[in-house]
């Protein structure tokens, strides 16, 4: 499985990554996820996350590899996904779609960066600590909310508007057959 990202640039699925730019590289990612119903999901042990409908963003980094990495959210199913990171657990959910992913090439750890600027963009925070472990501040969370008006195209723009904002190149992958879906 093949999917075409904007700018004719490829993400293999991980048995066939071949392209070393993005085998070898690291970057930032933002997951465009959209809940077609609330659910409550449990992430982890002990933390619970109240997921009602409409669109959320999640922010990761992958320093090496970020092929590998975007490849695990494409090609493992719900049933597939061994629960590792925060994001397998909501990703598990029935009523989440993945919609989309935007991402960029860097060595530096930007997320708290990416996710600071989109709280400021009226991003909520979801559940303090979710997706951010190894940052322990109030209040603080890469599993975002994004405002009740904001439209699949609106959030791309915003994500763009951040990648750039912070020198950062964003690339896009849309997923023709979830887009139904998602829009």
């Amino acid at each position: 499985m093949k999917v075409k990202v904007k700018k004719d640039v490829f993400i293999s699925t991980i048995s066939n990554a071949s392209d070393r730019y993005l085998s070898y590289n690291g970057g930032v990612y933002t997951l465009i996820l959209k809940a077609e119903k609330g659910n409550r999901i449990r992430v982890g042990r002990r933390k619970i996350v109240d997921v009602v409908p409409g669109y959320y963003i999640y922010v990761g980094s992958a320093l090496k590899n970020l092929a590998y990495r975007l490849n695990r959210y494409i090609a493992l199913t719900r049933e597939d996904r061994r629960k590792h990171w925060h994001i397998d657990y909501i990703l598990a959910s029935q009523s989440v779609f993945l919609c989309s992913i935007v991402y960029a090439f860097t060595q530096h750890k930007v997320e708290p960066t990416v996710a600071l600027a989109l709280i400021g963009k009226g991003f909520k925070v979801v559940r303090e600590g979710i997706g951010s472990s190894e940052y322990h501040w109030k209040g603080y969370s890469h599993f975002l909310k994004a405002p009740s008006q904001a439209s699949f195209n609106k959030i791309l723009s915003s994500l763009k508007e951040v990648f750039l904002s912070i020198g950062l190149k964003p690339y896009y992958v849309i997923f023709p057959d979830t887009m139904v879906s998602c829009l």
